[in-house]
């Protein structure tokens, strides 16, 4: 009965829908919860749902989330004390206190759409002011919280909102907070409060931080003001004897500091590529900075190097794709790439289309320069049960169909009659593979994007095939 009324009062946007949300049953206070808050809402009782945060017994995602957000749309200096205070509770749970320290980075400027339902909500701006000054001192406690994803979410909200009152406690979660994570984002908030404090604090990390922070000092290179002659030792340090991670993004780095004052180290890393001595990869990373630069003689060397590889063909132009790849970001290739549609024709897991082979332990069949070749020019060699191909043989007889096989002794052709036929490659005298239906990669992904969906197809083993239920 409750729940029929909880539903007509949402439909006539009723004021009478308050009294279920003191609800001794969840289920009603949720579906109050919703009905204020969703779709058209009702607005005038947004103040009341809010409140709700301050109930410690209501623990269900479904109204603790409709609370909050409540809160924000109301907007007030008491919303965002009730907020705050939520989020300052150390026994609620980790996931809302991370939603709600999101909803304050936003609470002068709340995104057009409600961030429960996506409902268009229309354009807020508020006052900073008072924002700050309320939301400052709390965050600063934030840095000193058990869990690392509030005190990383904290430091976020504090360079959203640009609390400059508050510097002190990020350059000291920067110097002693026990994650290195934590450090460097706080290093990044300390950029984009105090560009000076960061600048200062940039080549000290460089020189002696945590992998984790010295990243985050790489990233700034070029986006702060720094001397490039205070980094530039730390730089070529990094590039002698750091990973292959913090050496791509020292390289990246030297590519936004000013021109005149790297070329000469940008021609003798060229010379090294040139020669063989750098390690794969670092290739892209070092041929994009190259190609941003407008001297000459880095030119030069480009063309240089390109002329050692030219007679490889197609591939030529993309082998600084093969390594250095990150194998999260070549999965999101593969499944969400919308310019590629990877699994419109391929399936992993049972997950994809028909039309091509399906990619299951190809990592484990295929090496990195088959699959580079296979993404930038399909048509160089077809996969068993999915090409065409016609031969001619020494006798002028002509073999059409699918290839159904291929090994060192020759091809198995099912030919149009349904029948597979064995030709000995002794018995060729010319071979035409039908063209790929599937499109080059090289116009329709960034070679970035080639190097990283490289990296996460050599990944799938045969051994995980068929394991799990297919998700990807």
């Amino acid at each position: 009965v409750r729940i029929g009324a909880v539903v007509t009062l949402r439909l006539l946007r009723s004021d009478e829908l308050q009294r279920f949300l003191l609800d001794e049953d969840e289920y009603i206070v949720a579906e109050a919860a919703r009905a204020i808050n969703d779709d058209l809402s009702v607005e005038s009782l947004l103040p009341q749902l809010g409140e709700i945060l301050k109930q410690k017994g209501i623990t269900r995602e479904v109204i603790v989330r409709r609370a909050i957000n409540a809160n924000l749309r109301v907007g007030s200096p008491a919303a965002l004390q009730t907020v705050l205070d939520f989020i300052g509770e150390a026994r609620r749970d980790k996931e809302m206190r991370v939603e709600g320290l999101r909803t304050v980075s936003t609470w002068i400027k709340p995104s057009v759409v409600d961030r429960v339902d996506g409902r268009y909500r229309g354009v807020i701006e508020r006052d900073p002011k008072p924002v700050r000054a309320l939301a400052g001192p709390a965050l600063s406690r934030f840095l000193q919280d058990k869990q690392v994803e509030i005190r990383m979410e904290s430091l976020k909200a504090i360079a959203k909102l640009e609390i400059e009152d508050v510097v002190g406690s990020v350059v000291s979660a920067m110097q002693s907070d026990p994650s290195d994570v934590v450090r460097a984002e706080a290093l990044r908030t300390l950029a984009s409060l105090d560009r000076e404090a960061a600048a200062a604090s940039v080549k000290e990390v460089l020189s002696g931080g945590s992998p984790a922070v010295k990243m985050a000092a790489l990233e700034l290179i070029g986006k702060i003001e720094i001397d490039p002659e205070l980094v530039k030792p730390e730089l070529n340090a990094i590039l002698i004897q750091g990973t292959s991670e913090e050496k791509q993004s020292a390289i990246g780095a030297l590519g936004r500091l000013e021109q005149g004052i790297v070329d000469e180290q940008i021609v003798l890393l060229l010379d090294q590529l040139i020669a063989g001595q750098i390690e794969g990869s670092l290739q892209l990373d070092l041929l994009e900075v190259a190609a941003s630069s407008t001297n000459t003689g880095i030119k030069q060397k480009i063309e240089e190097f390109r002329s050692l590889h030219a007679a490889k063909g197609v591939i030529a132009d993309y082998l600084e794709c093969l390594e250095g790849g990150d194998p999260r970001k070549g999965q999101n290739v593969l499944v969400r790439n919308s310019a590629a549609q990877c699994l419109k024709c391929h399936a992993i897991r049972g997950y994809g289309g028909v039309a091509g082979p399906p990619l299951d332990g190809i990592g484990g069949r295929l090496d990195r320069a088959f699959i580079l070749e296979s993404l930038v020019d399909p048509s160089a060699h077809l996969a068993a049960g999915y090409g065409v191909v016609t031969v001619i043989l020494n006798d002028d007889k002509v073999i059409s169909g699918i290839l159904e096989s291929e090994d060192a002794r020759g091809l198995i052709i099912k030919d149009s009659s349904g029948e597979s036929v064995e030709v000995q490659f002794s018995e060729i005298k010319e071979r035409i593979n039908a063209a790929s239906s599937m499109p080059p990669m090289g116009p329709i992904l960034s070679k970035r994007e080639i190097r990283d969906l490289i990296a996460f197809l050599t990944t799938i083993k045969p051994a995980e095939v068929n394991e799990g239920e297919g998700a990807l």
